[in-house]
C-alpha cells in the first residue's frame, strides 16, 4: 500500500525542517509527503521551497487544523493517510509499523505510541475516549478494552501527532469536522470511523518523538496562551456525540470541564507560572469558548464536513519522497563517546560528532550513546539527523552479565549502562555495528556479549598515558584501583580479536610496544575535520604576533614546557602575545600551572601579553584560531593530534612534538615544525625560528592548508570509514 504523510504547519519553521529531514530516513518504500502551510510569517514557505519538487505543498488561509488536514487529505494520493505533527520525529520504521496494521480490510485507522520531549517517557500509548472526549491512558490495547461498534462509549483515540487512516474511509465520512479549529479533531474522526462500522488498531512499535514546540496556543513550557479553541471544541464534542437521553449528562460534563480548567488556571497563577491578568484572560476565553461550542453543536448537529470542496478536478499523481539511501544500503550504526556536543572539545568527542553527522548526511541510520550532563536527566534526541542517547553515569552496579574483567566500579557500571542502552536501540531500531573507543573501554560489555558486531577505535590508552601522568605514578591508590586495572583490561581486549580501527600508524606501533602485542589486521583511517574556512586572518593588532595554545593544563599536554619557554621569548619580542586556551583545574598530584606562572612572573613587564582564557565555546575557539599566527601544542604524547589538523584548517604555522601521530601530520620544515618531545629548550628554539622568519611562516601555513585539503578533510575521513564499516559488517557476517 502507498502512504501519504500529511504535515500541517503554522510558524514552526525550524521544527518542521527537523521533521522533514527525519522523513528521509524512513524505511517504508512507497510514501509521499504533503505539507499544508498555514498563514505563516516565519519564513516557512521559503524553507519549504528548498524541498520542492519532492513534496506536495498546499496552503490553508486560516489557523484551523481540521481545515488544514482536509486540504492535506485532498492532496494525498496514497492508500493510507498518516498524520504527523510539525514537531514530531518518527522512528525509521514508523511508517512500516503503521501500515502493517491494515492487514484486515475492516481496519479504518491505525495509531502509534508517542514519546515526549525526553525521548524516553511516553506522552501517549493507548488512549481510550468516551463520548464526551474524556480520555484514559493504557499501556497496551489489551488492557484498554475498547469496543469498536456503533454507539460505543469506549474507543481508541488516535493522537494526531501519530495517527493514520485509510484515505477511502476518510472520504467516506467526509474528512475532519471544521468546527474543530484545534483539539479533539482527531478524536471526532476516530469516533465517526467507528460509527461507520470500521475498526481501529494500535501499533505500539510505530513510535514518534514529540518535541513540544511552542505554538500560538501554548508556550515552550507547555503553558496555555489561549483557551478559546480547546474550550469550544470540548463543549461542541460533548453535545455532538451525546447519545439519546444523555444530553443532560453532556451539559454537566461541560460544566465540570469549565470548573476544572478554571481551577487549573488559578493553580498556575498561585504557582507563579502565569500572572493575574493572564489568568483572568484565560478564564474569560474558557467561558466564551464553552458558550460558542454549545451554540455550534445546536446549529451544526452533523458537523461541517467539507472535504469534498478541496478535491482537485483531476486526481493528483503519487509523488514518491526520495530517501538519501535505500534501506538495504544503510548502515545501522551506534557510536559510543563519553562526551558528545554541548561544547565538548576532546578528541574522541569531536571525532565521534564528525563521523556520526557525516555518516547521517550520507543516509545511514546513526545512533550515539553518550553521558548526560551532570545534574540532567537521561534523554533521547535527534541532533543533525543523529539519534543521541544520553544515559546516566552510574558509579556502581550489581549487574554481572555479560562477564567483564576486573574493572574500577564506575568504569564497570558505565560499560553495563552502555550495553543496556545498546540492547534497547537494537530491539527498537536495529543495529548492524557498534564502534567504541579504547579509552575507558565503554563498549566492552557490548564486545564481550557476543550479541553485537563491534569495532574498537584506538586512541591514547591508559598504558600509553601512564609515562606522562606523574599524578598516577606517585599515587599508589590510583595505580592499584584504576590505572593497573585498566591497563590489564586494555591488554585483554587487544588480545581478544576485536577489530581495531587506528587513527595513525604510530599509535599502532606504540600499542604494540607498550602491550607486547601484534596488531595485524588493524586498519588505519586518519581523523579529519570539517572546513571552517581557508585563509589566515590578520594578527591580533598590526605589528603584533600571536602564539596560540589549546589544551588542558596538564603535564601530558606539555603546558609546563611552553610556560618555561615563554619568558625568554616574551622579554625579547615586545610584539609577541601568547593566548593559552584550556582548563586550569589541577588534579591530585598536578601543579597549578597558571597560578605558579603568574606568581613567579608577577612583576614581569610582559605578563599582560600572556593571556589565560580558560575553556572556550566552539565559536570562540574558531575565532582564536583565526586570530593566531603560530599554533603550538607541546604534548608529550598524542596518538593522533587532531588539534594540529584544526590549526591547519585555518592555514596556521603549526608546531608540535616529534612523537606519536603528530609526526604523520607534520612533515618537519614542510607544513610545520617539530621539536624533541619533553625538551623546553628545543621548543623555545623552534618557536624562536618561526617567530623571526615571516617567509617561513607563510610557506608553512600554505602547506598546512594544502595538507589538510588533501589528507584530513571530514568528508574524506567519513568516506573511508563508511567503506571500513561496510567491510567489517561483511567480515562479521
Amino acid at each position: 500500500m502507498k502512504a501519504s504523510v500529511v504535515i500541517c504547519t503554522y510558524n514552526r519553521k525550524e521544527a518542521l525542517r527537523v521533521t522533514l529531514q527525519a522523513l528521509k530516513y524512513l524505511r517504508y518504500p512507497e510514501f509521499e509527503v504533503v505539507v499544508v502551510l498555514g498563514p505563516c510569517t516565519d519564513g516557512s514557505e521559503e524553507m519549504l521551497a528548498t524541498y520542492l519538487p519532492d513534496i506536495k505543498l498546499a496552503h490553508c488561509d486560516i489557523t484551523n487544523l481540521s481545515k488544514a488536514r482536509n486540504i492535506g487529505i485532498a492532496q494525498a494520493s496514497g492508500d493510507i493517510v498518516a498524520f504527523l505533527d510539525d514537531d514530531g520525529i518518527p522512528e525509521p520504521d514508523w511508517l512500516d509499523k503503521l501500515v502493517r496494521g491494515y492487514r484486515r480490510p475492516d481496519v479504518g485507522g491505525v495509531g502509534g505510541f508517542i514519546r515526549n520531549h525526553t525521548g524516553l517517557l511516553f506522552q501517549a500509548q493507548v488512549v481510550v475516549c468516551d463520548r464526551y472526549g474524556d480520555n484514559q491512558g493504557f499501556p497496551s490495547p489489551e488492557t484498554a478494552q475498547a469496543i469498536h461498534r456503533p454507539g460505543t462509549r469506549r474507543y481508541f483515540s488516535l493522537t494526531g501527532c501519530n495517527s493514520s487512516f485509510r484515505r477511502s474511509v476518510l472520504e467516506e465520512i467526509g474528512g475532519f469536522d471544521e468546527e474543530y479549529a484545534y483539539f479533539l479533531d482527531e478524536t471526532d474522526v476516530c469516533l465517526r470511523v467507528v460509527e461507520a462500522g470500521y475498526d481501529l488498531e494500535m501499533a505500539g512499535a510505530a513510535q514518534v518523538l514529540h518535541k513540544y514546540a511552542a505554538s500560538h496556543l501554548r508556550n515552550a513550557e507547555r503553558l496555555p496562551t489561549s483557551l478559546y479553541y480547546p474550550a469550544r471544541s470540548k463543549a461542541y464534542f460533548c453535545m455532538k456525540f451525546a447519545l439519546p437521553g444523555d444530553e443532560a449528562a453532556a451539559r454537566q460534563r461541560v460544566a465540570s470541564y469549565q470548573a476544572e480548567t478554571s481551577g487549573d488556571m488559578r493553580t498556575l497563577h498561585l504557582a507563579g507560572k502565569i500572572d493575574a491578568a493572564t489568568r483572568d484572560r484565560l478564564i474569560q476565553e474558557l467561558e466564551k469558548g464553552v458558550v460558542d461550542g454549545m451554540e455550534d453543536a445546536g446549529q451544526h448537529p452533523e458537523g461541517q464536513h467539507t472535504l469534498a470542496r478541496y478535491r482537485p478536478s483531476t486526481s493528483l499523481p503519487f509523488k514518491p519522497f526520495p530517501a538519501i539511501l535505500q534501506p538495504g544500503e544503510r548502515l545501522r550504526l551506534a557510536l559510543i563517546s563519553r562526551e558528545y556536543l554541548d561544547g565538548a572539545v576532546g578528541g574522541i568527542a569531536v571525532w565521534t560528532r564528525l563521523v556520526a553527522e557525516g555518516l547521517a548526511r550520507r543516509g545511514h541510520e546513526v545512533s550515539v550513546i553518550t553521558r548526560v550532563a551532570e545534574g540532567q536527566d537521561p534523554t533521547v534526541d535527534v541532533v543533525n539527523n543523529v539519534w543521541v542517547h544520553r544515559i546516566s553515569a552510574p558509579t556502581f552496579t550489581t549487574q554481572a552479565n555479560p562477564p567483564l574483567p576486573d574493572l574500577p566500579d564506575d568504569i564497570r557500571a558505565g560499560c553495563y549502562a552502555v550495553y543496556n542502552e545498546a540492547l534497547r536501540i537494537a530491539a527498537h531500531r536495529g543495529l548492524d555495528l557498534i564502534s567504541f573507543p579504547i579509552w575507558d573501554l565503554e563498549g566492552l560489555a557490548c564486545a564481550t556479549s557476543g550479541q553485537f558486531k563491534t569495532v574498537m577505535s584506538l586512541h591514547t590508552t591508559y598504558g600509553l598515558a601512564l609515562p606522562h601522568k606523574p599524578e598516577w605514578q606517585r599515587n599508589a591508590t590510583i595505580r592499584s584501583t584504576l590505572v593497573d586495572k585498566m591497563i590489564a583490561a586494555e591488554r585483554l581486549v587487544l588480545r581478544s580479536g576485536v577489530p581495531l580501527l587506528a587513527n595513525s600508524h604510530s599509535v599502532l606501533a606504540d600499542i604494540r610496544s607498550c602491550y607486547g602485542l601484534a596488531t595485524a589486521g588493524a586498519t588505519v583511517v586518519p581523523h579529519g575535520l570539517g572546513d571552517a574556512g581557508p585563509g589566515s586572518a590578520p594578527a591580533i593588532a598590526p605589528g603584533q604576533l600571536n602564539v596560540l595554545y589549546v589544551g588542558r593544563f596538564e603535564y601530558r599536554k606539555g603546558i609546563d614546557l611552553l610556560l618555561e619557554a615563554i619568558p625568554g621569548l616574551a622579554a625579547a619580542r615586545p610584539e609577541l602575545t601568547f593566548t593559552l586556551v584550556g582548563e586550569n583545574r589541577p588534579v591530585a598530584g598536578e601543579k597549578d600551572y597558571k597560578g605558579e606562572f603568574e606568581s613567579r612572573h608577577a612583576d614581569a613587564p610582559w605578563l599582560d601579553r600572556v593571556r589565560f582564557t580558560g575553556p572556550m565555546s566552539a565559536e570562540a575557539l574558531q575565532q582564536a584560531y583565526q586570530a593566531c599566527d603560530i599554533f603550538v601544542a607541546p604534548s608529550r604524547y598524542e596518538s593522533f593530534g587532531l588539534i594540529f589538523v584544526e590549526a591547519s584548517v585555518f592555514a596556521k604555522t603549526v608546531i608540535g612534538p616529534d612523537v606519536g601521530g603528530v609526526k604523520e601530520i607534520i612533515t618537519d620544515g614542510q607544513n610545520g615544525l617539530l621539536f624533541t618531545p619533553g625538551d623546553a629548550q628545543a621548543l623555545g628554539a623552534v618557536l624562536k625560528r618561526a617567530i623571526e622568519d615571516a617567509p617561513l611562516r607563510a610557506s608553512l601555513s600554505r602547506a598546512a592548508r594544502r595538507r589538510y585539503e588533501t589528507d584530513y578533510t571530514a568528508d574524506l575521513m567519513v568516506e573511508r570509514l563508511e567503506a571500513y564499516y561496510r567491510e567489517r559488517m561483511r567480515a562479521a557476517t
